[in-house]
């Protein structure tokens, strides 16, 4: 059950939370943007969405694996659920200081969200067979 949560609530909180940091609103759009040190640019603000698309293909994935196990009436396997659930958690943190790093520690902040994408994905891996 908390995979379910994780997967549905979590994922919300944390897409809410990079469009505010990447200086996008959640509210209808509007044509404000505020201004930025410089630490911001085209690329940064294209890998950030992309990073978003990520995070939700992510959450889709581990949404749709644990209505299937159910519908199979299967129960997830406890290790491999709290291996998923580490992973997740992992790659939702270093998601959040991503929007938020500066022009020094992008590139630091990148690699480790790209570490945590990874360590997810073999999480995955493990878990589907």
């Amino acid at each position: 059950m908390r995979l379910l949560t994780v997967i549905v609530i979590g994922p919300l909180v944390l897409l809410g939370a990079l469009q505010v940091a990447a200086g996008q609103s959640t509210a209808p759009a509007t044509a404000i943007q505020s201004g930025h040190d410089g630490a911001s640019t085209p690329d940064r603000s294209t890998y950030t969405r992309a990073m978003q698309d990520d995070m939700q293909q992510w959450q889709q994935k581990l949404h749709d694996f644990g209505e299937i196990a159910r519908a199979r009436g299967v129960q997830a396997d406890n290790v491999a659920e709290t291996n998923l659930n580490a992973a997740w958690d992992a790659m939702q943190t270093e998601a959040r200081k991503l929007p938020a790093a500066s022009a020094e520690g992008w590139a630091s902040a990148k690699a480790s969200y790209e570490n945590a994408s990874r360590g997810l994905a073999d999480a995955w891996d493990r878990a589907r067979h």
